[in-house]
């Protein structure tokens, strides 16, 4: 079975890319990445004619009509609201502000934040990427809140911080790859989530989180300095309440917030079992 998807700037369907690689020999699956900016979709279905196919809404035109009535493909629609289809998707991939928009007779799947354990089950603690304090810039621009928390993080402990977008700091790293993204959240004490992202796959390297932007009830939040420093002391100085913690958050990923979930549920909702149960049974594998 071939399973086409595009290779657009939008992460699910990179982490569910990598959820269908994991898994390719365990229910005879060919999962394909498709450079859609060198080869046209009437090009594609010619050379794969594939199975099922993930498509944004901007794709939806007068070429796939044209493979909609040549071929016989499901496909899943990545849109925040309906537009006119020759044909029907099997599922939407949409956003949690968006499912509003849909009608019952469609099944609609919410692209959630959620640990990509495919690309950070295998890290390790490296003493060379160590620290008490890890942040991560990737969720955008730097607000003056943000910088003032970074500045009283990196005078008060020993902090590091990598990520997209710079900051003027020395303890700034720079920009990394996925691996290494993942050996610097395991060799950390604590990571300071500044989006509500990066919490998750924290959680699943046993590492605890401290987030400004709520993501689960379990996980702790902070709402001025004072607040951030009583955590961060907690979790520094306290094994008992650390190890609790540590335990709570990793149970909260593994209660279906981890992308093989997003993704299972995906495959269930087309009616594609197989699949879904091989990633529901993979990710049990993946627990440490």
């Amino acid at each position: 079975m071939r399973i086409i998807i595009p290779n657009l700037a939008i992460p699910t369907l990179h982490n569910v890319a990598r959820c269908l690689e994991s898994i390719k020999n365990n229910c005879g699956i060919e999962p394909l990445l498709w450079d859609c900016t060198q080869k046209s979709l009437i090009d594609m279905f010619d050379e794969t004619h594939p199975d099922i196919i993930f498509l944004h809404s901007s794709q939806l035109d007068a070429a796939f009509s044209l493979v909609s009535q040549e071929f016989n493909f499901k496909y899943i629609l990545i849109a925040d609201k309906p537009i006119p289809v020759p044909k029907n998707p099997a599922a939407v991939l949409t956003s949690p502000s968006s499912t509003k928009n849909w009608k019952d007779n469609i099944p609609v799947v919410v692209a959630t934040d959620g640990s990509r354990i495919a690309e950070i089950h295998s890290a390790s603690y490296d003493s060379t990427m160590a620290s008490d304090i890890l942040i991560q810039t990737n969720g955008g621009q730097i607000t003056n809140d943000m910088f003032n928390y970074i500045s009283f993080l990196t005078s008060s402990y020993h902090t590091k911080v990598i990520g997209e977008t710079p900051v003027a700091f020395h303890q700034y790293l720079g920009k990394v790859n996925m691996f290494e993204r993942a050996t610097f959240i395991k060799s950390t004490r604590i990571l300071i989530d500044f989006y509500g992202t990066e919490c998750w796959d924290a959680a699943y390297l046993k590492v605890p989180a401290i987030c400004r932007k709520k993501a689960a009830d379990n996980f702790w939040e902070f709402n001025n300095i004072k607040e951030l420093e009583v955590r961060i002391d907690a979790l520094l100085h306290n094994e008992q309440k650390r190890s609790k913690y540590i335990e709570e958050c990793y149970k909260t990923v593994y209660n279906g917030n981890t992308q093989y979930h997003v993704a299972a549920n995906l495959f269930q909702c087309i009616n594609e079992n197989n699949i879904a149960q091989t990633l529901h049974s993979f990710v049990k594998e993946l627990q440490v």
